[in-house]
């Protein structure tokens, strides 16, 4: 044998050490957590009793379940992280909790409140439901934290409260008295909550289902019976209204695009769904849509593209692309019977996927985290930055994966966790109390 027959074993044994060294060192790429986002629409059926869930991330959007709640459910709001939704039953005077992530959603909680609840909004931080009491002339504070969530104040306010809206940075409420014909402005970071002003939208009036743009300055009220939208400056004290936009007769509810742009509101005698341009010194209609019979509610989705607009005496949603002027009905779907309210909910889940810690967001689905403010679309984009934001429910986030090599083995490991009101022609709602309409 000679001497370098003797080596060959040690030279071996040192070449695989240093294989296995080199091997360990270099990346491998990891399972990483990939969100899913999934985004649906939640539309309030008042002759039904049930709240249509609309996929809005299906190439057809279409209704994916049927929920059976309240008697006469008008209105629908989604907490932040997308894991409930709050619906009135103005028949019930009560409001029906939703747990989204259920398959199917299901009814989880039953809320008592006041006399023919109408309107409801989340507090930006999901720890507050506010719901106006159309026959008892209040709104009903819920603690959405509690098991099962509860009223924990009421607040009196004008006649015969219609919708709700919050600010931005969670520290005003805004509530339209249809009978009125003012706008309460709430205090909601007192305790308890307290009115601090009211601002007469100028008679006649009968302000509907208001909103406040994304920057918490303007707040728009459609009046039903002069066919216009009240701006009012929310900055001042007390807040004033600065100007009247005249739309058609009988406007219903309004909604903003995510970068405040553009301003959308339907309006029910006409059809129609018309568009202002708010970005000029007065708001000024530049754009108009035929949609369903009777459109009462309307939500946007959380990228800015589309609108889905309740149709009442249709029962139907209209979907409409909203990156164009005038927008343009892209689909038709079928609900109950006289939808109202409408809201716009998104779920996010942790998938693992192989691609690393640059993963992202699938493309397709609205809200994602890629993408921003689309400067020509008068929707904005924003995926992933809606107003409210939103957390992950179902568990924590997934981590990314990792490989290691042991003892010439390679061990993966990836840890993861598996509005709204029935348009009516006579007078004679709930209880005596006048109904709600046009």
């Amino acid at each position: 044998m000679t001497p370098g027959e003797h080596a060959r074993p040690f030279v071996v044994a040192v070449a695989v050490a240093a294989w296995l060294t080199t091997v360990a060192a270099v990346p491998i790429p990891a399972v990483a957590a990939a969100a899913q986002d999934r985004e649906f629409a939640y539309v309030a059926n008042l002759d039904s009793n049930t709240v249509s869930v609309i996929d809005t991330t299906a190439t057809r959007p279409s209704v994916i379940a049927s929920v059976a709640v309240g008697t006469g459910p008008r209105a629908v709001a989604v907490t932040p992280n997308g894991t409930r939704a709050y619906v009135t039953n103005s028949g019930s005077d009560s409001v029906s909790v939703i747990d989204t992530t259920a398959t199917p959603p299901s009814v989880i909680a039953t809320v008592g409140v006041g006399d023919d609840p109408h309107g409801v909004a989340i507090a930006p931080n999901g720890t507050r439901a506010y719901v106006t009491d159309f026959g008892s002339d209040t709104v009903s504070v819920i603690d959405t934290t509690t098991t099962p969530p509860s009223v924990v104040s009421t607040v009196g306010v004008g006649r015969e409260p219609e919708a709700v809206a919050i600010a931005p940075n969670g520290t005003r409420a805004y509530v339209s008295n249809f009978g009125a014909g003012t706008v309460s402005v709430i205090d909601i970071t007192a305790v308890p909550p307290s009115v601090i002003a009211n601002v007469s939208t100028a008679p006649p009036s009968a302000p509907r289902g208001l909103a406040v743009t994304p920057d918490g300055t303007r707040l728009y009220v459609p009046n039903s019976l002069p066919g216009r939208v009240s701006v009012i400056d929310t900055t001042t004290t007390p807040p004033s209204v600065i100007a009247h936009v005249g739309v058609q007769l009988s406007p219903m509810v309004v909604a903003f695009a995510p970068n405040g742009a553009r301003a959308y509101v339907t309006t029910s005698f006409s059809g129609s769904v018309r568009v202002l341009d708010t970005t000029t010194r007065l708001p000024i209609v530049i754009g108009s849509v035929d949609v369903g019979n009777n459109p009462s509610g309307l939500a946007i989705t959380r990228d800015g593209t589309r609108a889905y607009v309740a149709n009442s005496f249709s029962g139907t949603v209209s979907v409409l692309d909203i990156t164009v002027n005038p927008p343009s009905v892209v689909a038709t779907v079928g609900v109950g019977a006289h939808p109202e309210g409408v809201a716009i909910g998104r779920i996010v889940s942790d998938v693992p996927q192989p691609g690393g810690s640059n993963g992202g967001s699938s493309g397709g689905s609205s809200g994602g985290s890629s993408g921003g403010s689309s400067g020509g679309s008068p929707g904005g984009g924003q995926r992933g930055n809606g107003q409210q934001g939103g957390d992950s429910p179902g568990g924590t986030p997934a981590h990314s994966g990792e490989i290691k090599i042991k003892t010439g083995v390679a061990m993966a490991q990836c840890g993861h966790q598996t509005e709204h009101r029935r348009p009516r022609t006579h007078c004679g709602g709930k209880n005596g109390h006048r109904a709600s309409g046009p």
